[in-house]
């Protein structure tokens, strides 16, 4: 499985469409990798960018939960596949997600497993299966936590959840985030982005 960040020509090697609700960069560089990991290298997941007026002129990404949703009741439209929406726990632990569903979708079939919050939604004609993966723990509500358990098991450092540290750890170590996704063991990467790993599990058969 992989990442793709953009247009495809294929798109029915597409099995899912990603809407990044906060830091879109953080979120490519955790999901390239993951889904490396997993099997069926002709399943993309797409990370569009698409530029709409309605949503502030942004691409889509660093939009917030209630545009990344709203978002996706546009896309659902034009890509007629399952969404995968990434927040971090800080966006969303004040939300009614399934009010905030029912605004912009018929939605029904509500589920809460490993931080994500699933549901079979509906927009007109189309239906898809959408996932909200919320990042972040106890020690910071925001993906840096995740990043940082991940260090923590792969390189036994003790780091902050905070991305200057992070940055400069992986500097010092000689290492990118993505190298130590590459070669987490599965148990680790389990630890660090177990819902992220529950979803991309979905897609895997």
């Amino acid at each position: 499985m992989r990442l793709v960040v953009g247009e495809v020509i294929d798109r029915e090697k597409v099995v899912a469409v990603v809407i990044v609700g906060d830091g879109k960069y953080d979120v490519e560089y955790v999901l390239k990798p993951l889904a490396v990991r997993f099997n069926g290298h002709d399943k993309i997941l797409l990370l569009p960018q698409i530029r709409l007026k309605e949503f502030a002129g942004k691409p889509i990404g660093g939009i917030g939960l209630r545009k990344a949703v709203e978002a996706a009741s546009t896309v659902i439209g034009m890509f007629r596949k399952d969404i995968i929406i990434v927040v971090d726990l800080e966006h969303v632990q004040n939300e009614d997600i399934k009010q905030i569903l029912k605004e912009f979708f018929e939605a029904g079939k509500f589920n809460i497993v490993e931080k994500v919050f699933e549901a079979r939604v509906r927009r007109g004609p189309y239906e898809a299966n959408l996932f909200i993966v919320c990042m972040g723990c106890s020690e910071k509500l925001s993906i840096e936590c995740n990043e940082a358990i991940l260090i923590r098991d792969v390189l036994n450092v003790n780091v902050k959840a905070d991305k200057k540290a992070i940055r400069k750890v992986l500097k010092d170590h000689g290492f990118r985030l993505s190298d130590l996704i590459i070669k987490a063991e599965m148990r680790i990467l389990n630890t660090a982005f177990g819902n992220a790993i529950y979803v991309l599990n979905r897609f895997d058969s």
